[in-house]
């Protein structure tokens, strides 16, 4: 008669059931402690990915149906008239023919359909109510998760930098985001980078020009799904990447004053008074400024805002690791067609707000300290329920204005900062990267 086989105690010795119902309850980060204890939790984990972390992930990271959207973005989108307009229906499967789980329902359901996962059922069609096409359905599988947690990885970076970025020039009042502003932070986030995604990359355009109110671009009509309140956080969002870019990433700006080695180059650029003279890493002073032009200096910080936040995370991340040149060569490797226009993105969002009429009934804005998604800590916070049920439900043009043809086809070429290195070096305390002077005072819009 074999001996009994001695039972494991304490959460090891549990049911497998049990267990997945435990690590449900946890968050992400404590998931991989967990396979790290030994290998049979790493074997469960393992085995059981997806059905651990989809719920902890749209419990986490919701809007979830929002990172889904934004994860199973396709080039081919846009060759498909309408795709863009309507939110895509997710399903995950296990294996190819087996029965599904509906991660997102897709097409425009309302907010209580999206907060659950449903089961699908073999030969089903989706029921719509409105006279729209059914939307399209993506699939994703156990392999897509590792790609999925990847974003989830770079939004929780962004949730951990942002305080520090939206009050840069408040740092006395700097705090962490409350579970609300966490959540509005996600939202814009995911927005900006499909619209990133769609707009921002070296896809063509929809149209040559800027986006305009009242005109037929689809732009204007991806930024009219969203409502007024929505549109406010993603333009706080924009003022903050903005910053981000203006005093961190961006290699040719009036705050990255250095010394001039070569006096032969002052000559040869327009150079400006400033109020303050530049500190240089000797210790003298000097009274001008490098490129001190708001309009170069704006046309700059609009063209790597057209970088996505994941870009945008890791050039921050890795500052001193990317000298000028090396910056501006990396970016020309990935992207070869960077310095065709500017970013967008803030001008879709205030076409659609135009065609609102926003001005006549005008919304607390965002300052230095408080609004956008931040909250007001007053009344104001209210004014999010009155601005927020004016979104379109398919992008069209809000009535009764009608469409009208565009007033121009042009669009502002945009501007990487290259032009010192054609002019001769530039060195500061750091080597080929200049050294940052303090910040300016106030919230910076280009």
């Amino acid at each position: 008669m074999a001996p009994p086989q001695k039972q494991s105690g304490g959460l090891a010795g549990l049911p497998t059931e049990i267990l997945l119902e435990i690590c449900q309850d946890l968050d992400v980060q404590s998931i991989f402690y967990l396979a790290e204890v030994n290998r049979m939790f790493q074997t469960l984990v393992e085995t059981n990915k997806a059905s651990i972390l989809l719920p902890i992930l749209r419990r986490e990271f919701s809007p979830f149906d929002e990172l889904l959207q934004l994860f199973t973005a396709s080039e081919e989108d846009l060759r498909n008239p309408g795709a863009t307009y309507q939110p895509r229906r997710v399903i995950f499967r296990r294996a190819p023919g087996s029965t599904g789980i509906v991660l997102s329902p897709g097409g425009f359901a309302s907010p209580s359909a999206a907060n659950s996962f449903t089961s699908v059922r073999r030969g089903g069609k989706s029921k719509t109510t409105a006279p729209l096409p059914p939307p399209e359905t993506a699939f994703i599988a156990e392999r897509d998760m590792d790609s999925l947690l990847r974003y989830c990885v770079d939004i929780r970076k962004w949730e951990e930098r942002f305080p520090q970025l939206r009050w840069m020039k408040e740092p006395a009042n700097c705090r962490q985001l409350n579970k609300d502003e966490k959540e509005r932070l996600r939202r814009s986030l995911y927005r900006w980078w499909l619209y990133a995604f769609y707009f921002h990359g070296d896809m063509p355009r929809p149209r040559r020009g800027q986006p305009e109110p009242c005109v037929d671009d689809i732009r204007t009509g991806h930024m009219r799904m969203y409502s007024t309140s929505e549109l406010l956080d993603m333009l706080d969002l924009v003022a903050t990447v903005k910053d981000l870019i203006l005093h961190y990433i961006c290699p040719v700006l009036e705050q990255f004053a250095s010394k001039v080695r070569n006096r032969s180059l002052i000559s040869r650029l327009t150079l400006a008074n400033v109020s303050q003279g530049s500190v240089y890493s000797d210790g003298s002073s000097s009274e001008f400024s490098f490129l001190d032009d708001p309009v170069r200096r704006g046309k700059v910080v609009n063209t790597y805002a057209k970088l996505d936040p994941r870009e945008l995370m890791y050039y921050f991340d890795n500052l001193y690791s990317y000298p000028r040149k090396r910056l501006l060569n990396d970016i020309r490797v990935r992207h070869p067609t960077f310095t065709r226009d500017q970013e967008s993105l803030q001008t879709a969002i205030r076409s659609a707000l135009d065609e609102r009429h926003w001005l006549d009934n005008m919304p607390s804005l965002a300052s230095d300290s408080a609004g956008g998604i931040l909250d007001f800590g007053d009344e104001r916070d209210e004014e999010r329920k009155i601005f927020g049920a004016d979104a379109s439900r398919d992008g069209s043009l809000p009535g009764p204005a009608a469409y009208r043809p565009p007033h121009a086809e042009y669009s502002p070429r945009g501007d990487d900062g290259s032009v010192v290195e054609d002019d001769g070096p530039m060195y500061g305390q750091f080597g080929d990267r200049w050294t940052a002077a303090p910040a300016v005072s106030g919230r910076i819009a280009y």
